[in-house]
């Protein structure tokens, strides 16, 4: 029990370290028609539209998958989901642009809800492995019995012919 604790602690470490937020600022490139709006919310007003494929700056992350943007000379926040992450062009003999972290994207409760349910996930699939081979283990030993079985009473007729 203290085996399986143990490795349940890696795995959720290592999910946890897996989706760490990536460096900011960075551009991003909306994958669909995307509307802007003046929070990070829909309830917020619309400032504005991306379309498919055009690029902005992302200044900082916001809470629930929002992020706020830079397109043209307004700010406004975009929904995550919908925009592809790059970092920033770096210009020529400059220096690396320093990156800090803003607020993550993912909240810790969403963060717990996805280790609890990829635990659950992977638990499920391994009692469902279990099955299937304890399956396997039993049909293999009710064939073998059915074959041998089957075989004696075939040759049942040629121990007596022997017996002559």
């Amino acid at each position: 029990m203290k085996r399986f604790i143990y490795i349940f602690i890696m795995l959720l470490w290592m999910i946890s370290y897996a989706t760490a937020q990536e460096s900011l600022p960075c551009r991003g490139t909306a994958t669909t028609v995307l509307n802007v709006r003046s929070g990070p919310g829909t309830s917020y007003a619309r400032v504005g539209q991306l379309s498919r494929g055009q690029e902005v700056n992302v200044i900082q992350k916001s809470r629930n998958n929002w992020v706020q943007i830079e397109f043209g000379s307004q700010r406004g926040y975009a929904y995550s989901k919908y925009l592809k992450f790059s970092p920033l062009p770096q210009k020529a003999n400059s220096p690396p642009a320093k990156s800090y972290s803003g607020s993550s994207s993912w909240s810790f409760w969403s963060v717990v809800w996805n280790i609890i349910t990829w635990g659950l996930g992977i638990y499920l699939g391994l009692v469902v492995l279990y099955w299937l081979l304890k399956i396997l283990i039993i049909s293999y030993f009710i064939v073998s019995a059915c074959l041998t079985f089957t075989f004696r009473m075939l040759s049942l007729p040629f121990f007596f012919l022997n017996a002559l």
